[in-house]
């Protein structure tokens, strides 16, 4: 059923993507709204991709057809993955799984681990919170050896539709030889098409819904989408990547994607990739925060905040 939704909203994208049909601001608001973004890119010394996608109709790409490491990310296509894997089993979100204390990696960001330092049994659904929630990367690989291997994850990605990306490792192998982490990668416009699908199917069934509450739940990255919006909207469902710092001091990747509700009903998606960044974390994330304002206001149509 998910799918045969999907089929459906890729058409209406395609409606989205080809001009300002039905639409609440000129072109000259919006190509002033495109200035004032690339003005804020202007001095930021990394590979930016941004995707401001309307349910008004408007859409704007700045390098959104560009390669961008997933890092984090990867874990809302792995949880879809885990969810359509329980779904074909007919197994529901609180299968146990044993963990053991050996599969607790310890060099890597793990709640889940500081919490249950010696393993136990976990249902599938606690994982998977674990995962998208507090973005842990021990869950996040036993959910890869239990339900959704990279290959998997990869290959229904691409069956919903979502061609422009690729997933080939997990994070064990992305902590043992951080370039692989490039290998998993995604481009802006495919990310807005993943969070449509997110959208768009959140009431399919109880996984679905799962995964979308998860999403609003979501507690990393405050500093970037969330920090000057959340007390102005009704939701923001999403999710970050954060990547390795190189011997230059080079930030790999710093991410944040998600869908924004307004109290009115409408929403709108917000994708902001970032990628070797030779600069701090915080410039990054100041930059993902300021250009997700700027959405906000435009969106509205006013300036909701004291500059």
């Amino acid at each position: 059923m998910c799918e045969k939704i999907y089929d459906i909203l890729k058409g209406c994208i395609v409606v989205l993507l080809v001009g300002f049909a039905d639409v609440s601001w000129s072109q000259s608001d919006f190509r002033r709204f495109e200035r004032q973004i690339w003005q804020m890119l202007d001095s930021m010394p990394a590979e930016v991709g941004v995707v401001f996608a309307s349910d008004k109709g408007d859409t704007l790409f700045i390098n959104g057809d560009m390669q961008f490491p997933m890092f984090s990310v990867v874990k809302l296509p792995q949880a879809l993955t885990v969810c359509q894997s329980l779904r074909n089993a007919r197994m529901s979100l609180n299968e146990d799984v044993i963990v053991k204390k050996s599969e607790l990696v310890r060099n890597t960001w793990s709640p889940m681990r500081e919490n249950h330092p010696e393993g136990g049994h976990f249902a599938v659904a606690k994982l998977l919170r674990y995962s998208l929630v507090q973005s842990d990367n021990n869950a996040f690989d036993i959910l890869a050896s239990r339900f959704a291997k990279m290959n998997e994850v990869d290959a229904y990605l691409h069956s919903l539709g979502i061609e422009d990306c690729s997933i080939r490792v997990d994070e064990k192998t992305m902590l043992q030889d951080p370039a692989q982490c490039y290998l998993n990668w995604i481009t802006p416009k495919a990310a807005s098409l993943l969070l449509d699908y997110c959208y768009q199917t959140r009431d399919a069934d109880a996984y679905n819904q799962f995964v979308w509450n998860a999403l609003m739940q979501c507690t990393t990255g405050q500093d970037r989408i969330p920090k000057f919006i959340n007390d102005k909207v009704s939701f923001i469902a999403h999710k970050t990547g954060t990547g390795f710092v190189d011997d230059r001091g080079w930030i790999a990747a710093v991410n944040d994607m998600g869908v924004i509700g307004l109290p009115d009903g409408h929403h709108y998606n917000l994708v902001v990739f970032i990628k070797d960044a030779a600069c701090p974390q915080e410039q990054c994330e100041a930059l993902i925060a300021r250009i997700s304002r700027l959405c906000l206001e435009f969106y509205c149509g006013m300036d909701m905040f004291v500059h």
